[in-house]
């Protein structure tokens, strides 16, 4: 028969461990599968003060075609670039949106390549509009 402590373990651990599995393993690669698009309409950020110092995260509001908002965590690097106002498509199968009918290396890669641009890689050159 299980003590009292041992199952307050295991109660604490699941309380703790529970929404960081969720948070940093199971939510991205669940987000890797959704496809939307919209329209930026909102940026902020988020300061954190932690135990080596200050972190910051960086978040969107996008409004979808449909009317439904949603917010998106994305790099410091694509926030900086994404204003309100910017279109973005996410695809399914890849972890990040993108700003649609923008080019990107692989757009100035495909050109400059031809035909010898790899098949493996055409899926991710944006679609312009």
């Amino acid at each position: 028969m299980p003590s009292w402590r041992g199952l307050l373990i295991l109660f604490a651990l699941v309380l703790v461990g529970g929404p960081f599995i969720w948070h940093y393993l199971i939510r991205p690669q669940s987000a890797k599968w959704e496809a939307w698009e919209g329209v930026v309409v909102e940026r902020f950020q988020r300061h954190y003060q932690g135990r080596y110092g200050e972190l910051t995260t960086y978040h969107l509001r996008v409004e979808c075609p449909d009317g439904r908002r949603r917010n998106v965590d994305v790099t410091g690097t694509m926030w900086i670039g994404m204003n309100v106002g910017t279109r973005l498509r996410k695809t399914k199968g890849e972890r990040w949106p993108r700003i649609v009918g923008a080019p990107n290396g692989l757009n100035l890669l495909e050109k400059e390549m031809g035909k010898d641009f790899p098949k493996q890689l055409r899926p991710l050159v944006p679609v312009s509009k």
